[in-house]
């Protein structure tokens, strides 16, 4: 007599061979996880570094001289004399703070987890335009990475200058 169906060993192999399976599945989703968060973390990075290098950008592309308008300043932060719609004079400073970027005494943007504005400069070749240098820290997976963002202004008031 012939009896049909499935050993027992016959079941454990089949059974091994599927939990293999299921088992590499559920890595690649993990792996594809990570990787999709790490690329959503380093793009919302580089989003918020043009968008401040864009409001930066607008400001300086206001930039006036001339009179007792001192030279811009460079360094870790800067500082220079912009014209308002209504033609008066306001001096900007921007400076980086506990990896914020500051304007005016006045945080920029609120905190974003784990980046971390280490340096910013301005470079004014005056009168035409300005060279604008931001290093942002990141920390993903672990790891440090140190990213440059850098844009050119052209400057809208340099045929505008200011006397007293």
């Amino acid at each position: 007599m012939k009896r049909s169906g499935l050993t027992l060993i016959e079941l454990l192999v089949a059974m091994s061979i599927l939990a293999i399976i299921v088992l590499a599945v559920a890595q690649l989703f993990q792996q594809s996880t990570v990787a999709w968060e790490s690329g959503y973390r380093r793009t919302r990075t580089a989003m918020v570094a043009r968008a401040i290098l864009g409001y930066v950008a607008a400001d300086i592309s206001l930039a006036a001289w001339g009179g007792d308008v001192t030279e811009p300043t460079s360094g870790s932060g800067f500082s220079f004399y912009a014209l308002d719609g209504t033609n008066l004079l306001e001096q900007i400073s921007y400076s980086t703070g506990g990896g914020d970027v500051v304007r005016n005494s006045v945080p920029l943007y609120e905190s974003v987890p784990a980046l971390s504005v280490e340096a910013m400069s301005a470079t004014f070749a005056l009168p035409y335009h300005a060279d604008v240098t931001m290093d942002v820290k990141t920390v993903d997976k672990g790891r440090e990475e140190t990213r440059r963002f850098t844009t050119r202004v052209y400057l809208a008031n340099r045929n505008r200058y200011y006397y007293d």
